[in-house]
Parts: C-alpha cells; structure tokens; sequence
C-alpha cells in the first residue's frame, strides 16, 4: 500500500526512525519512502500500533536490513561489531 504523506505524518510525531539502521540518509523525505517500501502487512502494524511499536519496528527493521544490504539481522549486526 502506498500511503500519501499526510496519512504518513498521522501516523506519529516523530515519523517512522530505526535508531540501529545506518544509512546515509535519514531524512524524513527518505523515511517515508522506506516506509512506503514495507509489505502491507508491516505498515498495518505500524497503523494499528504505531511507529514506537515493538512488533512493528522489529519487523520493519528485518525486512529493511535484507532489502537494503542482503543480509540477515545477525550478519548486519556482526558486521557492524568488526568495524
């Protein structure tokens, strides 16, 4: 689903933020594209729950992880230790 930027800035003060994930750019714009890249049934998570929710940022942080570097959450965080 893709969700317009004003049902995005409803859906929490803050907006949608991974503190572990490291990107180069973590602008709001940026934010709410990955935000738009998630499957349906994360967004709904996040609809239902919120951003802060722990549900959906574990989920959404799995899915970016493999997406944006093929990876595994425990290969990107071993990863992150050797550097």
């Amino acid at each position: 689903m893709k969700f317009t930027r004003e049902q995005y800035n409803s859906m929490g003060k803050f907006g949608f933020y991974m503190d572990d994930l490291e990107l180069e750019d973590e602008s709001v714009d940026k934010m709410f594209d990955l935000f738009n890249t998630l499957p349906d049934n994360i967004q709904a998570t996040a609809v239902a729950w919120g951003f802060s929710d722990t549900c959906f940022r574990d989920e959404a942080f799995t899915f970016l992880v493999k997406k944006l570097f093929g990876m595994t959450t425990d290969e990107y965080y071993n990863q992150r230790r050797k550097t």
